[in-house]
């Protein structure tokens, strides 16, 4: 299960050394501000504190599973 952003349903992807070789191509991939504290969609630009997007994911999750 891939997480999507609230707003606009994109699905979420982390550039990582770990993951790149396994990214869709052309896929938009979420973004760290400079301070290290809030992540960006890569398609929107809706942001959320790290936090919060992990509050988010499992929340999806949860509503997946059900």
């Amino acid at each position: 299960m891939r997480m999507v952003c609230p707003k606009c349903g994109y699905p979420q992807y982390c550039g990582c050394d770990s993951c790149k070789g396994f990214l869709p191509e052309g896929i938009k991939l979420y973004k760290w501000d400079e301070s290290g504290e809030l992540i960006s969609c890569g398609n929107c630009g809706y942001t959320m504190s790290q936090d919060e997007w992990l509050n988010e994911s499992e929340k999806q999750y949860k509503e997946k599973k059900e």
